[in-house]
């Protein structure tokens, strides 16, 4: 269906003098990017990714359909890997065709576009990260407790899980609030001088430096009880 997209110059594709629904389907799709990025799935279907900065992203969620993948694993080995050839320097061709639209949330696959007059396209994979394996964090930890936190929102309890993605270099974690891609730095960024004066102006409480003397990076000086 898609190769035989590609073949139509002008138009839709006809077979035998008469327009071939599928084939024009296909052609379309490919066409126009609304269309391929289901933009009538929904405004959680999109959003943006370092929104106001130079670094600015389009985000679009997509699922890896089954079908789909088998069918363009068979190209790749049909095509002798022309299409993966092609895919590669067509990533929005290649969640088009192996993926599904759908909400960021649900999202196995992320589609970037750059907002610039270039509008670059990339994708990356959506990876969990297990916070349960480490030991000095736990259900209970001061680390996850605190509501208030930014921190907490990212957290999926309570099996601790974090939903992430790495673009250039940069991991971003899932605000479950928020339904968006946050930078894992600047997770605290909303809090003023007085915020953090009347926050952590008492220092860490007996809980928080158990925490901290459970941690392995913590060297034995700076837990004397250790």
């Amino acid at each position: 269906v898609y190769l035989a997209g590609f073949l139509g110059m002008k138009g839709e594709p006809r077979l035998q003098g008469r327009p071939h629904r599928l084939c024009g389907t296909a052609w379309q799709h490919l066409r126009s990017p609304k269309a391929s990025m289901g933009g009538r799935h929904g405004e959680n279907h999109r959003t943006l990714l370092n929104e106001g900065e130079e670094a600015e992203m389009e985000t679009f969620g997509y699922k890896t359909h089954g079908f789909r993948r088998a069918l363009c694993i068979a190209g790749y080995i049909l095509s002798c890997g022309i299409l993966l050839l092609v895919f590669y320097w067509k990533p929005a061709w290649d969640v088009w065709a192996n993926c599904v639209p759908c909400d960021l949330q649900e999202a196995d696959v992320v589609l970037l576009r750059t907002t610039d007059e270039f509008h670059m396209y990339s994708w990356k994979k959506v990876t969990w990260i297990s916070l349960s394996s480490l030991d000095y964090i736990r259900r209970d930890s001061a680390v996850v407790a605190d509501e208030s936190s930014l921190l907490n929102r990212v957290v999926r309890k309570p099996d601790l899980k974090v939903r992430c993605i790495q673009v250039q270099k940069i991991r971003y974690a899932w605000d479950l609030a928020a339904s968006r891609f946050q930078k894992v730095g600047v997770l605290e960024e909303s809090h003023t001088c007085a915020d953090i004066h009347v926050k952590f102006g008492s220092g860490l409480t007996s809980k928080e430096r158990d925490t901290r003397c459970k941690s392995p990076r913590t060297s034995s000086q700076a837990c004397p009880n250790r």
